[in-house]
């Protein structure tokens, strides 16, 4: 029998479900304080060239792709598998976004507080993306 709405990974107990909603809350933290956590983070990053980005981005996804056919099974591995497929994946995903932001650079961002832009965006006091 599936748990809550059809998902059968997501529990019937209260306790599971209130964990599942944290990850909600920590991706929202993190959207909302993006610049925040950006202006912390860079100076520890190294400078790279928009070449460099692309070739390592593309490298670790071949590197994981190799990885994830590879027949890890038969050594007790397998569960290793998962591992290199998500970060081809999200490789894929990462390298995509930093070559479109190299070749366009970055969206505009409004400026000031996540939340105070929200309001005036819901208030209809300019600023929205449709304007």
């Amino acid at each position: 029998s599936s748990g809550s709405g059809g998902f059968p990974h997501v529990s019937s107990s209260p306790s599971l479900r209130v964990l599942a909603m944290w990850w909600l809350v920590v991706a929202a933290g993190l959207y909302a304080f993006r610049g925040q956590i950006a202006k912390r983070v860079a100076p520890m990053l190294p400078e790279l060239s928009p070449q460099k980005t692309a070739f390592y981005g593309h490298s670790l996804t071949l590197l994981s792709a190799v990885l994830f056919v590879l027949p890890l099974e038969f050594v007790g591995l397998g569960a290793v598998k998962r591992v290199f497929f998500l970060v081809s994946l999200w490789s894929t995903i990462v390298n995509a976004g930093l070559t479109l932001k190299a070749n366009n650079g970055s969206p505009p961002f409004p400026e000031g507080s996540p939340f105070a832009v929200m309001k005036s965006m819901m208030s209809g006091g300019g600023g929205g993306p449709l304007q």
